[in-house]
């Protein structure tokens, strides 16, 4: 089987609280790309517009706390900019 048959459950580079500098600008970035090409964005905003069906509201609440690099928070914008939701972000 291929090495990416099961989960590993190895802790990842972003939980050694030491990890900074280049290491982590790199991680970012790779995160950043995996999210847009295999996925992570969609889950994020539609996850967002299930919330939005469910509890329909004024305006939304979301802190995104130790996500990443801070792109998730300009997806969600951009998305709930294009569907007319007001996110406070």
């Amino acid at each position: 089987m291929g090495k990416f048959s099961q989960r590993s459950y190895e802790k990842e580079l972003m939980d050694n609280l030491d990890c900074g500098g280049e290491e982590l600008n790199y991680t970012l970035n790779e995160l950043k790309t995996i999210n847009k090409w295999l996925g992570g964005n969609y889950v994020t905003t539609s996850g967002i517009a299930k919330l939005v069906k469910l509890k329909p509201q004024e305006t939304y609440e979301v802190a995104d706390i130790g996500c990443g690099g801070g792109d998730m928070i300009k997806v969600m914008a951009d998305w709930s900019r294009s569907q007319k939701i007001d996110l406070n972000l």
